[in-house]
Order: C-alpha cells, then sequence, then structure tokens
C-alpha cells in the first residue's frame, strides 16, 4: 500500500493528499441471483488495490498505475468511457458518478496499484472504485454514507462502463471484517456477517488457466439474460413476489409458462438460496463439511443447470470424491472468467496440491493457486 504513494509520489513530484485501500472479494454462493434481487454470500480476501489522489490547479485528470506502468488522461469537462482506458475507466466512473450527483471536483492526480489478481473473479475493478470513492469523499469532504460510496462503485461499472455487476463485491469491500463472510441481500441492501472456519479448515482459490473462449463469454451473457427472464416470469405470476426467496422447489416446477432454459436457470437460483440458508447453518455450527458439500452441490447445479462450468474445474471439483480432507469446491465468478474455491482441511492441502500438479500433467495447462483469508473492508493509508 505504501508502494503506491510513493508510486505516486514519483510520478507526480508530489506526495498523495489521501490514500485509500480496499479488498477484493469472492462469491461463495449466490452471485448470479443478485440480478433478480438474491442473497449473496460474500468474502472479502486479504489482497487489496489502492488508490492515491491529489487536486490539481486546472481541471484535468490524470491516471497511473503501477501494476501496468502506463498512464491515461482527460479532464473533467471531456470525461468519458474510452474502451483503451481499461483499468483508469474505473476511477473515472466514480469520478462521473460524483459529477452527476452536482459535486464540484478539481483536476485530479490518481495512483492505482494492488494485488488484487484480474479477471479471476476477485473483483478488482470494485475494489479500485470503492477505493476512489472512498479518497475523494475524504480528499474533498463530501460527507458520502457508507451505502453512497457502495452506490457510486456499482455505478462506475454498471452505468459508466456499460459492465453488468451486482453490489455485492462493493459492499464487501466497504463493510468487510476480518475472519468473517458477509451475507449480502442485493434487494434491500442490508447485511449480516457470518464467522468463519478457524485454522483447521483452508479455503483455496484456484485459477485452472484455462483460456476463456468467445462461446463461453456468450453463454454467461446469456445465463444472465435468462435469470432476469426468470424474474420476468415470476413478475408476472399473481403472489409471485419473493418466489426466488421462498424456498418452495415445488413453486417453480408448476411455473409451465418458462422456457425451458429459463426454468433450469430460476432452479439454479431458487436451489442456491436454499444452500445459501444451509450454508449459512453449517457456519453458525461451525460445521465445514456440511458447508463444503453445499458448494459442491451449488458446483453441480451450475454446471448441469447453467451449464458455465468446463472439464477441467470440474476435475478439479471431483477430487473431492478422492479424499476425506477434501470438503468441497466451487467454480466462482460473476463473468465469464473461470476460477474456482475449494474448502479443505488444513491438513489436507498438500494432497490437494499433488493434485493440481497432476491437473498439469492432464490437461497442460498450470494452475495458479493460493490459500484465502478473509481480511477486512475500506481502510485509510497514511500517505
Amino acid at each position: 500500500m505504501h508502494q503506491v504513494a510513493a508510486a505516486h509520489n514519483s510520478e507526480y513530484s508530489s506526495p498523495p493528499q489521501v490514500v485509500y485501500s480496499a479488498p477484493g472479494s469472492i462469491a461463495l454462493f449466490g452471485e448470479h441471483a443478485e440480478s433478480v434481487g438474491g442473497t449473496v454470500m460474500v468474502g472479502a480476501v486479504s489482497q487489496r488495490m489502492t488508490v492515491a489522489i491529489s487536486r490539481r490547479h486546472d481541471s484535468s485528470l490524470r491516471f497511473y498505475s503501477m501494476n501496468f506502468g502506463e498512464r491515461k488522461k482527460t479532464s473533467i469537462n471531456t470525461l468519458k468511457w474510452r474502451r483503451e482506458d481499461r483499468w483508469a475507466n474505473n476511477s473515472k466512473g466514480v469520478i462521473a458518478g460524483l459529477l452527476e450527483m452536482g459535486c464540484k471536483l478539481p483536476g485530479l492526480e490518481v495512483t492505482i496499484g494492488g494485488n488484487v489478481p484480474i479477471h479471476v473473479g476477485m473483483a478488482s475493478s470494485s475494489a479500485i472504485c470503492v477505493a476512489t470513492a472512498a479518497a475523494l469523499n475524504q480528499l474533498l469532504e463530501l460527507g458520502l454514507s457508507r451505502q453512497d460510496m457502495i452506490r457510486l462503485a456499482v455505478e462506475a461499472e454498471s452505468v459508466f462502463q456499460q459492465r453488468p455487476v451486482g453490489s455485492a463485491a462493493a459492499a464487501a469491500a466497504v463493510l468487510a471484517q476480518p475472519g468473517q463472510v458477509m451475507l449480502w441481500n442485493s434487494d434491500i441492501w442490508t447485511h449480516r456477517m457470518l464467522t468463519f472456519f478457524g485454522p483447521s479448515v483452508t479455503l483455496m482459490w484456484v485459477d485452472p488457466q484455462v483460456p476463456t473462449t468467445e462461446e463461453e463469454i456468450a453463454m454467461v451473457d446469456q445465463r444472465l439474460e435468462e435469470a432476469r427472464g426468470c424474474s420476468g416470469f415470476i413478475g408476472d405470476i399473481p403472489g409471485g413476489e419473493g418466489l426466488l426467496r421462498s424456498g418452495d422447489q415445488a413453486d417453480t416446477a408448476a411455473i409451465g409458462s418458462m422456457p425451458e432454459e429459463v426454468r433450469r436457470g430460476c432452479k439454479h437460483l431458487r436451489d442456491d438460496e436454499a444452500r445459501i440458508a444451509e450454508a449459512v447453518q453449517a457456519l453458525e455450527q461451525a460445521d465445514p463439511i456440511r458447508f463444503g458439500k453445499c458448494l459442491y452441490r451449488s458446483h453441480e447445479s451450475l454446471r448441469d443447470l447453467y451449464e458455465i462450468s468446463n472439464p477441467e474445474i470440474d476435475w478439479l471439483v471431483r477430487r473431492r470424491d478422492q479424499s476425506a480432507g477434501i470438503l468441497g469446491g466451487r467454480r466462482i465468478g460473476f463473468g465469464a472468467a473461470a476460477s474456482m474455491v475449494v474448502l479443505l482441511e488444513h491438513a489436507a492441502v498438500p494432497e490437494y496440491e499433488e493434485k493440481l500438479q497432476e491437473y498439469e500433467r492432464i490437461f497442460g495447462f498450470r494452475p495458479h493457486w493460493k490459500i484465502l483469508h478473509f481480511g477486512g473492508g475500506l481502510e485509510s493509508v497514511p500517505s
């Protein structure tokens, strides 16, 4: 985090006036239900993105990425989304949101850096947006609430960049507590914190390094549209409000007017709501075996009903059947990028790492993996 402040000083020849960091996050359950007001179980990871900002004496906006060694620039009066600005569009989107709210903004110098992996379902963009919103809130004394910052971060992606995202990742970046996961109601924006398992249980993130094809991207986009279609069909049914949350599987099966592909997507969303309720009980009862089974069943549903898994991830998840210490696993991520989490007894980590080496020999891809720790949310960094 202090490296970003140093990079800012080197880039602009003066230290930043304010620095904030925010965590990346992973959704353990429910990320595909956000567009229809579903529940998401999400945790903030220890990897973070940091944003350092200073005022300018003109209306220019300058952006520097420490990770990419790239520079982008525009101005308050010419601010707009540009494809070539890539990473800078996250901070630009927050600035655009503040201008839309009627805030008077000076020119700014912005430096961005961090260690959240990109395009793998860890919400690096949300972390940048949240850190930018918090830094500008302090620098310009805007008096934003935590909900304001969450909303700004979401709209920076969904409105400014026209990239459909849910609110859970931004909420986790703002509200997370160390050692806990958050149950986020994406309909009414309320949350509940739950303590995750202790050191005898390990959560591992695995990137199988399988290239994402255009067909897979199109498939995920199609599934998101079908999820919205599910919501539309339910809305036309008398008394259908809240049907996704009711947990009554018979109701979904009885909606005969749904096309088959929409019905399958709706069943996955409904089933995941029930799995989330069971996973909450598993956390409350400190029962990692039961929690792992919930992860595994959710992955099976993503594979069979949502049809967005792939053979490589399926192979890695099925290793659960070959060791009592591997408790469960699931594909994660809102978009097409394919990565996964695995829940293991800590003693089983070496054995699973051997499975990852076997995976490389079989499929020819060298996987990346990290042991995950759930950390805290937004924080100010001394500049």
